[in-house]
């Protein structure tokens, strides 16, 4: 064997260098932002935290049963807002006085904190019924078990409720009795018809017959028809279709005794029997 193969070369394999982190400008500015909003971040939170520890507590007081205002007074006195959340009806709490609040009686809240309340609507006394075409007698029989007053409102020309009827209430139909409810009612003048006599002449056995008359659906026509009765004999006079909101006027010569009657849309508006 050589000396060349007893020998074990020796090579020298050199040791590789870390390398040394290459940060650019831009990522030193993301580095410098992070920290930055951290520090921000941190800071806001203490203050945050300083100004909610920092304000003084309170309690909800006992506003039940009080009327609205003295209530809102009574929670600003408290350091507290207020604001009204609905009504509804209470066997236990008067009308217009304050039933609940949220948060509760006694809860403890920080000064400033808006209160929400519910005022009472009184007892549950049911629907209100529909008056219109009833009598102020009927009327009368269903709530005489109810202590309601009812106040005449005002009279109306209708052509769909004779005359004496109730034509509008308030409160309206499906709505609710509420504590010393005052209920308003409109009652019908009849159909907008008028008939005046006078005679013809000293000895003419004819009355002469003024009529007014007024259309008063507001978006249909009206079928207006006049006839004259004498015996068994019927003559119409007029009988036409007339437009919402027009007014006529008629003067007929008749022979005394006889009869006019007048019809909207085939019903009775009115009668006058010719006599003076």
């Amino acid at each position: 064997m050589t000396d060349y193969e007893d020998r074990e070369e020796m090579i020298d394999i050199p040791t590789p260098r870390r390398r040394k982190p290459n940060f650019t400008k831009k990522t030193w500015l993301i580095i410098g932002g992070i920290i930055v909003s951290g520090l921000l971040l941190g800071l806001l939170y203490s203050q945050f935290m300083f100004f909610v520890t920092g304000i003084p507590e309170t309690k909800v007081p006992n506003v039940v049963g009080m009327e609205e205002d003295e209530a809102v007074a009574v929670l600003r006195e408290f350091k507290l807002e207020s604001f009204l959340i609905g009504k509804r009806f209470s066997d236990e709490v008067s009308m217009n006085r304050v039933v609940v609040t949220n948060p509760e009686i006694g809860s403890k809240v920080k000064a400033g904190r808006k209160i929400g309340y519910i005022l009472s609507m009184g007892p549950d006394s049911g629907e209100v019924p529909d008056f219109r075409g009833k009598t102020v007698e009927e009327v009368m029989e269903l709530l005489k078990e109810k202590p309601y007053q009812i106040q005449k409102a005002g009279e109306i020309y209708s052509s769909d409720f004779a005359e004496g009827k109730i034509v509008s209430q308030d409160p309206q139909a499906g709505s609710y009795f509420q504590e010393n409810t005052v209920i308003r009612l409109w009652f019908s003048k009849g159909y907008p018809v008028s008939i005046t006599l006078s005679p013809v002449g000293p000895e003419s056995p004819k009355v002469l017959a003024k009529i007014d008359l007024k259309v008063i659906d507001p978006t249909n026509k009206t079928q207006v028809k006049i006839i004259s009765i004498r015996g068994a004999d019927r003559e119409v006079l007029y009988n036409e279709l007339v437009v919402p909101g027009k007014e006529l006027y008629f003067e007929i010569e008749q022979i005394v005794g006889s009869r006019l009657e007048i019809y909207y849309n085939n019903e009775l508006a009115a009668g006058q029997d010719l006599l003076l």
